[in-house]
Parts: structure tokens; sequence; C-alpha cells
């Protein structure tokens, strides 16, 4: 009888084909090591991605504004409320800024808050990537927060806000176009209940309204901001110095901003 195939590979000092236990191990730890070492990058990567299409929104957002004003001789209302509001006390920028972003004019906005998923028709250029708000019905709660001239040319004599190449406040002191943030990265979630805020730009943290409308960092270190020039940046902690946000009619220092837990930190 001819000894096996396996015996004459043993004899013959061949190993069978395969791998052993250890091997197998060894192959395993490699890849998890690796996975390790990749997986910030990836992270990283994902992070960048989204923070780029957070300025793009924001320059989009920010050239809609400047559109919008074009054809209102330079002014621009925003108040309060969130995309489906209406009414005379709601004066909100989402509605009016909608048909210059691609979304549904100002007159089919209200018709479609009806509709089951109402929010899938808001633009999605409303959105930072980077911002989770729940999965639910929300009506029309956003990522960012404008600053707050609802005023038109017939109300309080205001001066447009978009015909302006620098503001003056009353030391006389002047700031360029490019540093009066018209939207920004904000918090917009009231931690307390399930609600909205008005989406407008607000100055500093107060602690008994929630931090809402609040500039938020929550690109690494840095918040996206958009100006009324229709520039796009990330700022850090440091560059808000010299900048300001309209808010009711009014010129406003920002004073603070809020870290990524919704912590407000003091800029003065």
């Amino acid at each position: 009888m001819k000894p096996s195939n396996c015996k004459n590979l043993c004899h013959s000092g061949v190993k069978p084909l395969g791998f052993t236990l250890i091997e197998l191990l060894v192959v395993i730890a490699i890849i998890a090591i690796l996975a390790a070492l990749l997986l910030p990058a990836l992270n990283s990567a994902k992070e960048r991605s989204k923070g780029a299409t957070c300025l793009s929104n924001l320059k989009e957002c920010a050239g809609a504004g400047q559109m919008y004003g074009n054809d209102y001789d330079g002014y621009f209302r925003h108040r309060s409320g969130h995309y489906y509001n209406e009414g005379s006390k709601s004066y909100t920028a989402l509605r009016y800024l909608s048909p210059y972003v691609g979304g549904p004019s100002e007159a089919a906005i209200q018709k479609l808050k009806e509709t089951p998923g109402a929010d899938k028709h808001i633009p999605k250029v409303f959105f930072c990537p980077s911002k989770e708000l729940p999965d639910t019905e929300f009506f029309g709660l956003k990522s960012y927060s404008f600053s707050s001239h609802q005023n038109v040319k017939e109300e309080y004599g205001v001066q447009p806000l978009f015909k302006n190449t620098y503001f003056v406040n009353s030391s006389n002191v002047r700031t360029s176009a490019q540093k009066v943030i018209f939207v920004a990265d904000t918090n917009t979630l009231d931690k307390d209940s399930v609600s909205y805020n008005n989406n407008a730009l607000y100055y500093k943290a107060d602690p008994s309204k929630n931090h809402l409308g609040i500039i938020q960092i929550r690109h690494g270190n840095a918040a996206n901001v958009a100006g009324l020039d229709g520039s796009a940046r990330s700022m850090t902690m440091g560059d808000f110095s010299g900048h300001i946000l309209v808010y009711n009619r009014s010129r406003y220092v920002i004073q603070s901003i809020l870290d990524k837990a919704g912590n407000p930190l003091k800029l003065l």
C-alpha cells in the first residue's frame, strides 16, 4: 500500500497548505493595529469634509442674502421665526432666501407645511453637516442663524444692510462689511425642551435664554461664518476681535461664543 500524500509531505519536510492559529492571530493583530492608526485620520478627513461643506453652505447663504438685498434696495428683513413661520411677528429670512438657494418660493412654503415630511423641502444649505438635529418633524429648525435686521424701507428709517461698505458705532468707529457677520454656525436647539430658536444671531451668551442664536465652535476649534461681503471663513476664538453682528437694528461687538458642548466662552 502506497503512503498517503500527507505522509509523503511530512517526511519530505514540506508543510501542509494553510495557516496555523498563531499565524492567524498575528495577521488579525496587525489588521487591528492598522485600523487603530488609520481610524483617527479617516475621522479627521471626514470632519474636514463636513467643515468644507458647511463653509460652502454659508457662502451660498451669504450670496443669497446679497441677491435678496439687490432686489429690495439693499434691505434685509429678518427677526424671528423658523422656515414655516408666517405672520407679521415672524419675519424670517429663511422663507425669503429659500428661492435664492433653489428652494420653494415663499408662497409655496406655507402649503408645504401641511404635507407629511415637510422638513425635506427645506434647502440643504440651511443645515450644517456637523450639527445633529432630532429625528423628528421640527418645523424648520436649522443649524445657522442670521443677522437680525428686520426692517424694510418704510420702517424706522433704518439704513439698508447690503448697501453699506462699512458700519459706524456711536464712538465713530468704522467696521467693514467683511467684519459684519451675516450668518454663522450657531446653537439652535433648546436644551430644556423640544423647541426651535428664532434663527437670529445674538451677540452674547445669556444664561436665562439657553444660549440660542450664539455662534458655536463645531469644526475642530473653529466656527464657520460668512460676512456681509459674501466671504465665508473658519474662525477660532482669537479671530473674533473687531467683528460685529447686527441684532435688532443695532450693531454689537460679539462678547461670547459657545464650545462644542454648548458652554459659553467669553471673548471680552
